[in-house]
């Protein structure tokens, strides 16, 4: 057993005091039968009110109202979470599912038509010829030899790089570039799936600063948050890839969000009035600790 300790700062300075608009956060990690919140504290400068829901991906939301303008903007979470011991292969898929390409039951295709349908229907093509090495003549494959072989080639074939600006980069231009940040490779791999007929979806979380990957090291989103991609697979559900480090998720990615888009995801949301330049600073720290 082990825990998480994190911390996750974000401070905005203004040149003038500005007045700020309602604020959604999502930093508040998804509890579930492997992962246990034994702490959290938030703490948010200037004076405003809070409330507490659930998005429509049950995602945790804070909605905060700030009650006075402000030269500054101070959001703050400690937390500290338990571990569960989890193997990520321990699923068996419906037979139906084994091979690629497969069609999900009537059932599981109505609820999950909107995680079927790309993003990016231009880049069909482009998607199409780099996974073409790893389907047969016929374009079939093994489903999870396809989505494992995939999944590490990515940090095999293409450069990790950070990136500040916001938005993340199309599949196409991922594909030409040979690079991306996680955000990059979370959506590649997601509209990967989505065009094979597979449902998919983006994620916002939260992993120790350092996370090996098949074939170098990769200080992943130091000071950031972290990405990766949930396919869901029939038997077994929605299954967690992470195309940076190119491995199945393991007990130390701890989900903060998902959503049909990466925008969905977004930790802060909100914006303020005026014309006052904005300096931004963030540290995201995130440490294990066993427990004894």
């Amino acid at each position: 057993m082990s825990t998480l300790q994190i911390h996750h700062e974000t401070i905005y300075h203004y040149q003038k005091a500005v007045k700020f608009r309602a604020h959604q956060l999502r930093i508040r990690p998804i509890e579930d039968h492997e992962k246990r919140i034994l702490s959290f504290e938030l703490k948010i400068e200037p004076e405003h009110r809070i409330r507490w829901a659930s998005d429509q991906f049950q995602n945790p939301v804070a909605y905060v109202e700030f009650l006075k303008p402000s030269k500054k903007l101070s959001i703050t979470c400690h937390l500290q979470v338990e571990l569960g011991e989890m193997n990520p292969f321990d699923f068996i898929l419906e037979p139906y599912s084994l091979r690629l390409p497969f069609q999900y039951s009537e059932t599981e295709a109505v609820d999950l038509a909107p995680y079927i349908t790309p993003l990016y229907p231009q880049d069909r093509q482009r998607i199409l010829d780099w996974i073409k090495p790893f389907l047969d003549l016929q374009g079939e494959a093994k489903t999870m030899e396809f989505l494992t072989a995939v999944n590490r080639a990515i940090p095999k074939l293409m450069s990790y790089e950070v990136r500040i600006e916001t938005g993340t980069q199309t599949p196409g231009k991922t594909l030409q570039s040979r690079s991306g940040a996680c955000r990059d490779f979370a959506v590649l791999l997601m509209e990967t799936a989505r065009h094979l007929g597979m449902a998919a979806r983006f994620v916002s979380g939260y992993i120790p600063n350092v996370q090996e990957s098949t074939e170098k090291t990769f200080n992943i989103a130091a000071g950031a948050m972290h990405a990766w991609t949930q396919i869901y697979l029939p038997g077994a559900g929605w299954k967690d890839f992470d195309p940076t480090a190119g491995i199945l998720t393991s007990h130390d990615h701890l989900r903060v969000a998902v959503g049909r888009t990466p925008e969905q995801t977004t930790p802060i949301l909100g914006a303020y009035l005026g014309t006052a330049k904005l300096d931004l600073g963030f540290e995201v720290d995130v440490q294990v600790s066993k427990i004894k």
